[in-house]
């Protein structure tokens, strides 16, 4: 299509793949080549970022590819499918839906996303969007897009008493009990801990017989920290000295994302 192009960035071009996520504005740690690299070194596939530019705007999607040879029965074909990294990435654009030319732009783009879908081989697409960045009506209505779920967002940018306010009332209530209580908030700058967190966060995961993607060892976690950085913030709930839930936080930009977490399992029924 005239005034259109689109490129496919490999992993292995990771500043010019940051750089394309920079030209299209607001983005996530999910997005960021570092976090798919991290990806595939878990054999979770193999990242792509489809970078497009149409009349003034740009749009990138990052996506890993998994040949479905790996699946039973379908040994011997070459064919393949993409999926969402685990997380929100999804699209992110410079274009709104009410802006003038968005129209033409989705189409476009959605050109651009089929022939880069036939070009590797992929029958089937499936993307997590990111909730905090509003870009699904560029795949409608080639795709669904349903709400798997509700997600929690807090406008730090809130007076303290405002945001304070938003917060449920029995949550209100556990907070103040807990600080009352004594409990207090570590960071844990030069991530000492690591390992605490490790074993904490896979006990949350065995007392609550979590799927085995959901165990990660100490090399995603040093991945994670090596990969991103300056991007990962590890949080300690303490109580006398005793640690009872860590947090671990990814940052980007204007998003402070939530990520993995855990509750020591002598703390698990406990509230305030």
């Amino acid at each position: 299509m005239a005034n259109s192009e689109s490129r496919l960035i490999p992993i292995e071009e990771p500043v010019r793949w940051d750089d394309a996520l920079a030209r299209c504005g607001r983005f996530d740690c999910y997005h960021l080549a570092g976090y798919h690299a991290l990806a595939k070194s878990r054999r979770e596939g193999e990242p792509h970022l489809l970078f497009f530019e149409h009349e003034g705007h740009c749009a990138a999607l990052p996506m890993l590819v998994r040949p479905v040879a790996t699946v039973e029965g379908l040994e011997h074909c070459g064919l393949a499918d993409a999926a969402s990294v685990y997380g929100y990435p999804g699209v992110i654009a410079t274009i709104r839906e009410s802006d003038a030319g968005s129209e033409s732009f989705r189409k476009a783009f959605h050109d651009a996303l089929g022939r880069t879908l036939d070009s590797l081989g992929i029958i089937s697409l499936f993307l997590r969007h990111n909730p905090l960045i509003d870009t699904a009506w560029l795949l409608a209505p080639k795709t669904d897009a349903p709400a798997i779920g509700p997600t929690v967002a807090i406008d730090l940018s809130q007076p303290e008493e405002q945001q304070w306010a938003a917060i449920r009332k029995d949550h209100r209530h556990d907070i103040r009990r807990a600080r009352d209580n004594g409990m207090v908030v570590r960071d844990d700058v030069s991530f000492a801990d690591l390992d605490t967190f490790r074993r904490i966060y896979t006990e949350t995961m065995n007392s609550r017989e979590a799927d085995d993607y959901y165990y990660f060892d100490s090399d995603y976690f040093a991945g994670l920290i090596g990969r991103l950085p300056g991007r990962v913030k590890l949080l300690f709930s303490q109580n006398r000295n005793q640690t009872v839930a860590a947090a671990m936080f990814l940052l980007c930009g204007d998003i402070i994302q939530y990520h993995l977490s855990g509750t020591a399992p002598e703390f698990s029924r406990v509230r305030g």
